[in-house]
């Protein structure tokens, strides 16, 4: 779990911490941020308002020791209370929720629940949910792929995990997506693997090695192109994996 290092990373400023923490689910989140709340009330920011028993025992809580961070929660009971009755996806069938998604309209958190109420729609969701794993809002894209994996195949899931890895630029995120296309020895990914191997970022290029490991022989083919045509200060990096596979 990468939530307490976030939290410790954010703590000192680090930008990249903040943007894994606001694409986490709030009901991941939660549990973390309550544990830190007097250390760190500023947490609460990463919270959507919403009218929930966690929510509401946070917003009591900060009404009581930090108000500061409580303004942006107080009329959030108000809101839901006047419209309890109404769920905003209730009845929506699959265009409905694209175009709930898509609008940019919506808060965070109503979006990504219409993220996850696409896999009703079983296989003529997959599609929509791939395109949603490149969004350009972090907490959609992560909710996408978690729910393309329970309506499509491995492969196809898989797929759309390497289309999110091409476009990404978060540190911790690109290590996770990494690490599941060398676990699932997507062979269409193993470019995308080798082209960080050699990335400034150390851990970043030692998650892509382990990654190429994973692969074993499966990997050579692709890694001996790579060192034919790579630069000669790049060369040693491929050429390094290549011998640990070869034992």
């Amino acid at each position: 779990m990468f939530i307490p290092g976030w939290i410790a990373e954010r703590a000192q400023g680090n930008a990249n911490a903040e943007a894994c923490l606001q694409a986490t689910d709030d009901a991941v989140l939660l549990p973390f941020v309550w544990a830190r709340k007097a250390d760190d009330p500023t947490l609460a920011r990463l919270i959507a308002p919403a009218d929930t028993q966690g929510v509401r025992a946070l917003t009591a809580w900060l009404l009581a020791h930090a108000p500061a961070e409580a303004k942006r929660f107080e009329r959030a009971p108000v809101a839901v209370q006047q419209t309890a009755i109404v769920d905003p996806i209730a009845g929506l069938d699959l265009d409905g929720l694209r175009r709930l998604i898509t609008d940019g309209e919506a808060a965070v958190g109503l979006t990504v629940r219409a993220v996850h109420a696409l896999t009703a729609s079983k296989d003529a969701a997959i599609e929509p949910l791939a395109g949603l794993a490149v969004d350009d809002r972090p907490k959609v894209r992560s909710a996408a792929l978690r729910a393309l994996k329970t309506v499509a195949s491995r492969t196809r899931s898989l797929d759309a995990t390497c289309d999110a890895l091409r476009m990404e630029d978060r540190q911790d995120v690109i290590l996770q997506l990494m690490r599941s296309v060398g676990h699932g020895r997507h062979l269409p990914g193993l470019p995308l693997l080798i082209d960080r191997l050699v990335d400034r970022k150390h851990r970043i290029a030692d998650s892509a090695r382990d990654a190429l490991m994973g692969f074993g022989e499966a990997a050579l083919p692709a890694l001996n192109h790579a060192a034919r045509r790579a630069r000669p200060d790049r060369r040693a990096a491929y050429r390094a994996v290549i011998a640990a596979i070869e034992g």
